[in-house]
């Protein structure tokens, strides 16, 4: 290469305009195009139809993660070699824009080319499309009416137009935090192409949970964050274990569930099998965070596989197993390779979760509802007086006396520390109230049933475990479960949090 062609070359490449590329949901193909469902079954896509239409050779569409004055996306066309499918995202480069005036309204269209097309990386400008392709925009932006006034723009102005529908697109999404939708919760494939975002991404496990018994899936509901993703399930049939204990006993073990979020490890049964009652409803759950997991692990023999966890907490470790099956144990390995990843945090595959710099609080915690139930239970109020000015409330529960007489049990939960009252009948509450550092707990357990609850924890001694329990009832059952939620959430904290809180 000569030193002048070196010199227009250079030149050519700092005139060149800059290259804004944004991503485009085609709406309207160019052409007869395809359209697909999925088939769940197989994992895949399956033809639904073809449309046949007559060939344009513009495809239009709305840019992603935009929001203009109407209220919608911005729109645009995008010249394409071949039609694509309704639904697809293309990624187009602006190359211009145009504007369109009636007696009663204006809007404005981007024009981009798609950046995978080889055969349109050399166009830059609008005016360097066919004749063909701009008679076809003018013909699709005008909508066949007379007196339309439509004016094409040069790329710096769409490309202040579309930043300005971006930014007021991101403002819009932060004045408007509120989550109508858990994170975990995957929508149906028919209904994304009407969201302003790309189809959200999902976990497989997060695509399956609706195969569940309903039952399980109203269960897990109630014990996930909105911002929890899941990560693994495997679902337990009932079933009698094999072998000489299990032809002893001739106990028939419970429908249950094994689910393995972001956040914590959580096994579910069924408080009573569904066809002893008259309503089919109650669980059992028992949940530690994925930071508490210092080991797993598998063991398999002729009919049944075993998984078990090691939950660690600042006084020592607590072992839990949960039976399935034997054909489930392949499933299981999985269950286990992907803790190990929270086991080894220096690991390469590592998997973690970062933190804010304090111990978060309950995002469900509902101050009126907490208000409520002291006024219910005034012995309440007397435990949360022992708290306040130190520490935040992130969860307070009571309920009446279990033997319909004296206290019933309440608890106060805060960033560092549970403060237990398990019910009585002496009017004061110092003697029997204790309190156990979150740093200590390794685990919470849950029974919600018409028949009885309890709320649970477990703290390592040494070798042993102790287990605290609170009995109660149904009807007050709403406040414990907060807690339950609040005091898994906070078990994920960093142990060291809570041993510097309690000036260990």
């Amino acid at each position: 290469m000569t030193r002048m062609s070196q010199s227009r070359t250079k030149l050519h490449r700092e005139e060149a305009p800059p290259e804004l590329k944004v991503n485009v949901r085609i709406e309207e193909p160019g052409g007869t195009f395809n359209t697909y469902s999925h088939d769940p079954q197989r994992g895949t896509l399956r033809l639904a139809g073809v449309h046949q239409r007559a060939y344009s050779g513009v495809e239009q569409g709305t840019v992603l993660n935009t929001l203009t004055e109407d209220g919608g996306p911005l729109e645009a066309f995008v010249p394409a070699t071949s039609p694509t499918s309704k639904g697809c995202i293309v990624e187009a480069r602006v190359i211009g824009g145009i504007r369109v005036s009636t007696l009663e309204a204006q809007g404005l269209y981007l024009v981009g080319v798609p950046t995978a097309d080889p055969a349109r990386a050399e166009v830059h400008d609008a005016a360097e499309l066919s004749q063909a392709e701009r008679q076809a925009i003018d013909s699709a932006a005008s909508f066949g009416l007379q007196r339309v006034f439509l004016q094409w723009i040069p790329y710096a102005d769409a490309e202040a137009a579309v930043k300005e529908a971006m930014k007021a697109y991101w403002q819009n999404r932060a004045e408007s935090r509120v989550r109508y939708v858990a994170a975990w919760k995957a929508q149906p494939l028919s209904s994304r192409w009407a969201s302003d975002d790309e189809a959200e991404p999902h976990t497989w496990a997060e695509y399956l949970i609706p195969s569940l018994p309903f039952r399980f899936q109203k269960y897990v509901e109630e014990m996930l964050l909105t911002d929890e993703r899941i990560l693994f399930f495997v679902e337990r049939p009932s079933f009698v274990p094999g072998g000489v204990w299990g032809v002893l006993r001739r106990q028939k073990l419970r429908q249950g569930l094994l689910v393995i979020t972001d956040r914590q490890v959580m096994a579910m049964l069924d408080s009573l099998p569904p066809d002893s009652t008259m309503v089919d409803w109650g669980y059992i759950a028992k949940a530690s965070a994925v930071e508490r997991v210092t080991g797993t692990w598998l063991d398999s023999r002729d009919s049944t596989c075993e998984i078990g966890f090691a939950f660690d907490s600042a006084g020592g470790v607590e072992r839990y197993t949960m039976t399935f099956p034997a054909a489930h144990s392949e499933a299981l390995q999985e269950a286990v390779n992907l803790l190990e990843r929270f086991v080894h945090p220096s690991a390469p595959t590592a998997a973690r979760r970062l933190y804010d710099q304090k111990p978060a609080t309950n995002p469900s915690r509902d101050e009126g509802e907490e208000t409520d139930v002291v006024e219910k239970y005034p012995h309440l109020g007397d435990l949360l007086s022992r708290i306040a000015g130190t520490e935040d409330v992130v969860a307070a529960a009571a309920a009446r006396p279990v033997e319909g007489r004296g206290l019933g049990p309440a608890l106060v939960l805060t960033p560092t520390k549970l403060v237990l009252f398990p019910g009585g009948s002496r009017k004061d509450l110092q003697p029997s109230c204790r309190e156990y550092p979150v740093a200590g707990i390794s685990s919470v357990e849950l029974t919600q049933s018409l028949i009885s609850c309890r709320f649970e924890v477990f703290v390592p001694a040494m070798e042993e475990v102790d287990k605290v329990t609170l009995r109660y009832y149904y009807p007050d059952a709403p406040s414990f479960l907060k807690a339950f939620v609040g005091l898994r959430h906070l078990l994920g904290q960093p142990v060291s949090w809570g041993l510097a809180e309690n000036g260990k």
